[in-house]
């Protein structure tokens, strides 16, 4: 499980919303701006989403 002290805030994001980011400049651009994110927070973000994704899956593949 993931570590909530070094775990980037995902409160308040819209997961579609960053998937398209990370597939659209114009669009981490616009998201970047509005929570005054830097491209690392952006990409730190995704990875936390992508890791939850992954255990979501996996907590579903074993049941």
């Amino acid at each position: 499980m993931a570590d909530l002290q070094t775990s980037p805030d995902l409160e308040g994001v819209d997961v579609a919303e960053l998937i398209e980011a990370i597939n659209d400049p114009a669009k981490a651009q616009a998201l970047m701006d509005a929570h005054g994110w830097t491209q690392d927070d952006l990409l730190a973000r995704a990875e936390a989403v992508s890791k939850q994704l992954t255990a979501a899956i996996s907590n579903v593949n074993v049941v």
